[in-house]
């Protein structure tokens, strides 16, 4: 596609994230092209939190992962800046893993925190905007159906989360390939996941209409509501915030949300 927009994509691990964004791009037409770099959310946050949260994140990024190859992503001008991380636990510290798991999700959950209120401006270079998934990117998958009621109410206890992959692997949506998605595919799953998004924040099973959406689906607002769960239930909300990437691209333009919500 002539004169795409490069577009930096931070995640945690390339091989489902590329994949995602891969196809999304594919089934939606997005004028975008995907430079994917692969970092560790607790270390990104260390180097940012030893900087005051302020430094530019391309340079915290080399200092973290010097080589040819990543000095080469870098050194480019990019349009949009992503960072695509999971909510679940860490070991930051040597002797965290020997902490409780509430301990460490609390502590992941302060970090995180301070990241999503940073990470809000996808068009600074030297920032960029971040989405978190719950509990991690996998949570797309956490159904039987693009159209599973179950999903509104799916949740993963603290003491669960460390199996949450094969959890996921027992889903039926499981073993759809990636690269079979359709923008009918895509759009169903972010229907769901907006419905998810409201009966989260608002406690409702309505659909939200765009001024709604945008409102609720502030990452440090869904964060919020997630920590509500943690400290009430000992559970996280399943939920995939990256599924509203074409949302946020797109806005409502040419009524691609509302087509979506219908």
């Amino acid at each position: 596609m002539a004169n795409e927009q490069k577009t930096l994509i931070i995640v945690e691990g390339k091989k489902t994230e590329t994949g995602f964004f891969d196809q999304l791009k594919s089934a939606f037409g997005l004028n975008l092209d995907f430079f994917c770099f692969e970092n560790n959310i607790q270390v990104l946050y260390k180097k940012m939190k030893e900087m005051s949260f302020n430094a530019n994140i391309k340079d915290i990024l080399i200092e973290s992962n010097d080589t040819d190859e990543n000095r080469a992503i870098l050194s480019q001008n990019f349009a949009y800046t992503y960072l695509i991380f999971d909510f679940d636990p860490h070991h930051t510290e040597k002797n965290e893993k020997d902490f409780p798991i509430d301990t460490i999700v609390n502590n992941n959950y302060d970090r995180v925190k301070e990241m999503a209120e940073y990470f809000v401006d996808e068009t600074d270079p030297t920032v960029g905007k971040m989405y978190i998934n719950y509990p991690m990117m996998e949570s797309y998958k956490d159904c039987d159906s693009f159209e599973d009621d179950d999903y509104l109410t799916r949740v993963v206890s603290l003491d669960d989360i460390v199996k949450y992959k094969s959890i996921v692997g027992k889903r039926k949506m499981a073993n759809k390939r990636i690269d079979s998605y359709t923008k009918k595919d895509f759009s169903l799953l972010t229907r769901q996941n907006v419905r998810k998004l409201i009966s989260i924040c608002l406690k409702s099973t309505e659909l939200a209409d765009y001024d709604l959406y945008v409102k609720e689906s502030n990452q440090s607002n869904i964060l919020h509501h997630e920590g509500d769960s943690i400290k009430r239930f000992r559970h996280v909300e399943v939920l995939n915030t990256a599924t509203f990437f074409a949302l946020d691209y797109y806005g409502n333009k040419n009524g691609l949300y509302d087509s979506i919500m219908e």
